[in-house]
């Protein structure tokens, strides 16, 4: 335990930034998500009653707080659902693409360098680095097809990592489709905005949305486990 707490704080010395935006990832959305359904549920479904240009606004609106962890991308996606239908999908899985780019831009410009000049601490962890190269786009992928994945933390690690742009864009976008689509499904079989969150669909084995959404995370965990082992043997070997 006492080796964990001097790693997180070597980690928290070398980049201060880093380390709490990967916090902020974890913790913000939920709280943000809760509040917004409590203040402003009135106000979200209001904005059914504007049509395609009320998807547009919440589009729109759903990016920067994406970009910025306020809100789950799950969330996002179940409102999409839950106040335009299957239309919402479309749009939803733009802003998705487009937040995840700008994270990923923007904390690759500030933080990559100090990042892997702490991994210049540990030789192994580079040259696990280099053996994953070939399966990044795989990596990706499977990181996140899994419904229950944090969204914006895989930004983070990836930003900081040796991934190309190009695969991380082309391995969100594949990899992020299936669990958009269940998430706007799950919120458009829900009643109401507290009956998405409330009855928690994509968690539920007892309908089809949540067996789908346990097989894809079966799914991701398979295929991360299969390319990570295989590097690590191969560094081992």
């Amino acid at each position: 335990m006492k080796k964990i707490f001097t790693q997180l704080k070597l980690a928290y010395q070398s980049s201060p930034l880093f380390f709490t935006l990967s916090a902020i990832g974890i913790i913000l959305p939920t709280l943000v998500s809760a509040n917004v359904i409590f203040f402003f549920s009135d106000s979200l479904i209001k904005i059914q009653e504007f049509g395609n240009y009320g998807l547009l606004l919440y589009t729109l609106l759903t990016i920067p707080l994406m970009c910025f962890a306020l809100v789950p991308a799950t969330f996002v996606a179940g409102g999409a659902g839950f106040l335009f239908g299957i239309k919402g999908f479309l749009p939803v899985f733009v802003a998705y693409n487009f937040a995840s780019a700008v994270s990923f831009l923007v904390i690759r410009q500030f933080q990559k360098d100090k990042i892997q000049k702490l991994l210049e601490n540990y030789p192994k962890a580079i040259e696990f680095q280099k053996k994953v190269e070939k399966d990044e786009k795989w990596i990706i992928v499977f990181s996140r097809i899994s419904p229950i994945g944090t969204f914006v933390l895989m930004n983070i690690v990836f930003a900081v990592s040796r991934v190309s742009f190009t695969k991380y864009f082309w391995g969100t976008m594949i990899g992020m489709t299936p669990r958009t689509l269940l998430a706007v499904l799950a919120g458009l079989s829900a009643q109401s905005i507290y009956d998405f969150i409330s009855t928690n669909k994509l968690l539920s084995l007892e309908n089809p949305i949540g067996l789908t959404s346990a097989i894809l995370a079966v799914l991701a965990f398979g295929g991360l486990y299969f390319f990570i082992s295989k590097n690590f043997k191969a560094q081992k070997d």
